[in-house]
Order: structure tokens, then sequence, then C-alpha cells
């Protein structure tokens, strides 16, 4: 049975993972004449993330090991990539050539950006994120990269996130060691109730129903011995004799023998 081990994505985690890919896709934008302020992105843990392309459109490409990267574009993406590409009155001359460049051009620069984010060279095989990749814990990111209304969706697993945190100088999951902490501290504020236990006595039924006002109860407790208290969980803590203080009743602790 193939265990998934259960990584949580600190914030500096995230971090770590959305630097270098924001730094791809802003090289990417000036390779390919692309203005940066024209691209958005965003990084999050998958969980947090909704990508709205259907399943249909997803690919995915597998390298170094257990790393997988999916990636889907939204279905007018490389439609908006070409108008970013190409301002208007330039793309109608190369749309109308025979081999439609401009269109040629998107393609291969939407094929770039998803290369040079994964860093794997390969066009990838029909295949969406399993279900469990959208969970909390996965330890999975998800990007999205934005020009007007369209969307590319990057989704990195969690090996890769491993890898990309490890080279950052970052460990991914891993917390920090927690402080010592002083539980006297922390708990002393803590109401409890603490039962006294007088004694005990046995009564047959029949005495028991025939009881009246005066009788005496001999409890199997001497007079000159201290009562028990007893915790929250049943166990003895101290002994103490009753008594008052201020016109109620109380108790003195005494040592237990």
């Amino acid at each position: 049975m193939q265990v998934q081990p259960y990584l949580l994505v600190s914030d500096t985690v995230l971090d770590a993972v959305a630097g270098p890919l924001r730094r791809v896709a802003e090289d990417w934008c000036t390779a390919w004449g692309i203005p940066t302020s024209s691209m958005d992105f965003d990084c999050k843990r998958a969980w947090e993330a909704q990508a709205v392309c259907p399943d249909a459109s997803w690919r995915a490409v597998h390298s170094r090991g257990d790393e997988t990267w999916w990636c889907a574009c939204t279905p007018e993406w490389n439609l908006q990539l070409r108008h970013a590409m190409f301002p208007l009155g330039v793309a109608e001359p190369l749309q109308a050539s025979p081999t439609g460049m401009a269109d040629e051009a998107a393609d291969a620069a939407s094929e770039a950006l998803f290369e040079s984010l994964s860093g794997i060279a390969q066009g990838g095989t029909p295949l969406a994120p399993p279900a469990e990749a959208w969970l909390r814990g996965a330890g999975v990111v998800a990007l999205r990269l934005g020009l007007g209304k369209q969307s590319m969706y990057v989704i990195v697993s969690q090996a890769a996130v491993s890898r990309i945190t490890q080279q950052m100088g970052h460990a991914a999951g891993r917390l920090a060691p927690l402080a010592a902490v002083n539980y006297l501290h922390a708990l002393r504020n803590i109401p409890l109730s603490l039962p006294l236990e007088i004694g005990r006595a046995e009564v047959g039924l029949g005495s028991l129903m025939l009881l009246g006002v005066g009788d005496v109860i001999r409890l199997d407790t001497l007079a000159d011995r201290p009562l028990t208290v007893m915790g929250p969980g049943g166990d003895a803590l101290f002994d103490a004799y009753l008594g008052l203080a201020d016109q109620k009743v109380a108790l003195e602790v005494v040592r237990r023998d």
C-alpha cells in the first residue's frame, strides 16, 4: 500500500515556491515581448485555489523521480496570449498568413511557459490532477498566471514543492520546535472541583426505610482522623481536618501519613 505523507504548506514554504516561479514567469514575459505588468501571478495552496478548467484540458509531465506538474488553460488563453504578443493591427497580417503565424507563436509561447516553470521539455500526457491533490495536507501548490480574463493553471506536486523549497534553503512542512512550556503557570488559573469524602456506612434497605429524625448513622471514619480530599479523577490528593472559617465550613490541609 502506498501512503501519501501529510504535508502542510506554511507561508514560508509558499513564498519559497512562489519566488523562483514568479521570476521564471517574468523572464518568459520579457523573452516573448509581453509586458510583465499585464501578467497576473497568483500562488496558493492547492486546496485554497479554484481551477475552473475542465478535466479534459489538463495534461501532466513527470520527471525527477516522483515529481509531477499539471497544466491547463481556459478556452481562450491562446487567443488572449496572441493579443498580448501582437498588439491590435499587428496580429491580423500574421493570422491571415497561410501558416497562421500568430496562432503558432502563441502556441509556442504557451508551451515555453509551462516548460520553463516545470523545467521539463516534453509535451506531457492528458491527465488531470487527482482528487487528493486538492485536499488539505496534500502539500500541493497551485499557480495561476492570468492575461486579462484568461488563465493558465499549473499544479505543483508535493515532491516538486519539497525540491524547490530545499533548493531555496527551506524544509517543506518542517515546523520550528516549540518553546518549553511552563505547565504550572499555564494551568494555575483553571478551576477544579475537589470532592470531600467524610466517611461511609453500610445500611440495610429496611433500616434506611425506617430512618427518622434523631437517628444516628455511624460512619467508618474516626472522629480524630483527618478527612481525604479527592481530585477530579478520583485520586486522593491530601488529608484535611474539617472546621469553620468566617462562618463557613472549611478545611485545614495536613500532610498525608
